[in-house]
């Protein structure tokens, strides 16, 4: 379908969907499915004739993805969690909080190659922190990796040359 206000229109039965308890179980993830239709519709709407709704339920859908992410991840349910936040990663792929809780879900799955696909993602986006350096030394050392792991931790001690935490896990390594 190539008509704005269809998606629109679409986006408002999801949204409306979302918000309701009788009908909730009619549609397996509402909330990304009215972003999916309001993002379309911004994109076909070249008479700005549903845009500027469309934007702002766009944003508001987003925020409540990301709650409901952060709600999830607080629950232990890291799964959904990530599921969240990569729904958010295809609207927003540089957004640095949603990077960072994608790959913190990505850890606790042991999902590690997503994992260090975001953490990297994070230090390609000038988001640097001594816990991303060091989580990713710990990933690449449970993969056997000290090369790739002492790379990580050398990187992050020239960007954090005070940091204790990297220079002793770089020594942990050194000594084992």
């Amino acid at each position: 379908i190539e008509s704005a206000k269809a998606w629109y229109h679409r986006g408002e039965v999801y949204l409306g969907i979302f918000g309701s308890e009788e009908y909730a179980s009619l549609a397996d993830d509402p909330l990304g499915v009215a972003l999916e239709s309001y993002v379309r519709s911004i994109e076909l709407d070249t008479k700005n004739d549903f845009s500027d709704d469309s934007k702002r339920k766009v944003l508001s859908a987003q925020a409540n993805i990301y709650n409901r992410g952060v709600e999830s991840y607080m629950a232990k349910d890291f799964a959904k969690a990530l599921k969240d936040f990569e729904l958010l990663l295809v609207y927003q792929p540089e957004d640095t909080s949603i990077l960072f809780n994608a790959a913190l879900a990505a850890e606790k799955l042991e999902d590690n190659k997503k994992a260090a696909k975001y953490f990297n993602a994070l230090l390609d986006a000038d988001y640097k922190k001594p816990a991303i350096y060091q989580t990713s030394a710990h990933m690449a050392k449970d993969e056997k990796d000290t090369a790739k792991a002492l790379v990580y931790l050398s990187d992050g001690r020239k960007e954090f040359p005070n940091e204790v935490g990297l220079v002793i896990d770089e020594l942990n390594i050194y000594l084992l």
